[in-house]
């Protein structure tokens, strides 16, 4: 079964929200409110988080995240050859600081 990866970096959040998506079921961290995980066939707003009804699935899919995570590890991005307009998009779409 396919997966995919997804990061999320917001101005507003002290770390990143990395998500897993796995046949019908989404799994983000959020480090500030907990994980979540929904199940996208029943839920497809994600409205109800099902995280706590499903203690094995959020372990599994969170140990999926960290071994991708160890697999491929976040570089920073030399910005200083950049002109400021392709720095200031990159933060904006959360590449950068």
């Amino acid at each position: 079964e396919r997966r995919v990866f997804t990061e999320a970096a917001r101005d507003f959040a002290l770390a990143p929200e990395m998500a897993v998506i796995e046949g019908p079921w989404l799994y983000v961290t959020n480090p500030e409110r907990g994980p979540f995980l929904w199940n996208l066939d029943d839920d497809p707003a994600g409205l109800v988080n099902v995280a706590e009804r499903e203690p094995e699935r959020v372990e599994r899919m969170a140990a999926l995240l960290r071994d991708f995570e160890e697999r491929h590890p976040r570089t920073e991005i030399d910005t200083t050859s950049l002109e400021p307009a392709k720095v200031e998009a990159l933060r904006r779409l959360g590449y950068v600081q």
